[in-house]
């Protein structure tokens, strides 16, 4: 004797198809994950300051001064115009 009954629901999972890639996707996620902290650490350690410094090289600073003032290109100016910089 055949059962009319229809088949008991399976979970969300079993009645989803597999998605192509999947595994690769969570290596790729995985992956990205390992590159990550070591970029964030390059980006303080070395490239935050390495900008904060180009963008310094357009101001005047000085202890007496209580805001950077901005100069623009005059301090690269002042390095061409000085002797001793340039004949080195």
């Amino acid at each position: 004797m055949m059962s009319t009954a229809a088949p008991a629901k399976m979970g969300a999972a079993a009645q989803r198809p597999a998605r192509p890639g999947g595994l690769k996707r969570a290596e790729a996620r995985f992956g990205l994950a390992l590159v990550a902290l070591p970029l964030v650490a390059f980006a303080a350690v070395i490239l935050y300051p390495f900008v904060n410094s180009l963008r310094l090289a357009f101001y005047r600073y000085t202890l007496m001064t209580p805001q950077p003032i901005f100069d623009g290109l005059a301090n690269f100016a002042r390095l061409v115009e000085d002797g001793e910089i340039v004949g080195v």
